[in-house]
């Protein structure tokens, strides 16, 4: 058994034996390259909050997990074991009104993950400005289907839209 579900245990506030099992149950899913991942990820966690005096929890692991993990969950490899579950897939995309395909959201992701991977190089994102509309449209979509307000969020305190006019417009 990994330590990580053991910790879970420990310091989960809610349903404590429920999550248990679904935390071990998802991380059965999982094949040995994210479960590497996971692992590199919980090691770094338990050593930043020795590091820091901080309390450790798993939900500061699932936070340290980047956006390629989260991305790559989405790929066809997890679709008979994770995706094509019902209660899986509309309870991460609760929103979804079509059906129900993580195809068409994962490469919508592995496009934005390279879009954000250019920003975070400093390259040009608006080379060709039509592409960069349509991966900030598809950002817009995704956080659509997802269960909290952070489309809204996103749509009051964004500035892409003005910056995309002027840059297009010159």
């Amino acid at each position: 058994m990994n330590r990580g579900y053991v910790i879970y245990i420990l310091t989960s506030s809610f349903n404590g034996y429920k999550c248990y099992l679904r935390i071990r149950y998802f991380f059965n899913l999982l094949c040995l390259y994210h479960l590497f991942i996971y692992n590199l990820v919980y090691n770094d966690t338990v050593d930043e909050c020795k590091y820091n005096l901080k309390q450790f929890s798993t939900g500061k692991v699932i936070a340290n997990l980047n956006f390629g993990f989260w991305t790559n969950l989405c790929v066809k490899k997890y679709n008979s074991k994770i995706w094509n579950k019902q209660r899986c897939f509309y309870g991460i995309f609760p929103n979804y009104n079509g059906k129900m395909s993580i195809n068409i959201i994962a490469k919508k992701l592995y496009n934005i993950r390279r879009l954000r991977n250019r920003i975070f190089h400093y390259e040009k994102i608006f080379k060709y400005p039509q592409r960069t509309l349509g991966l900030y449209n598809d950002i817009l979509e995704i956080l659509s289907y997802l269960p909290s307000d952070n489309l809204e969020i996103l749509k009051q305190t964004t500035t892409f839209i003005k910056t995309y006019n002027e840059l297009t417009q010159k």
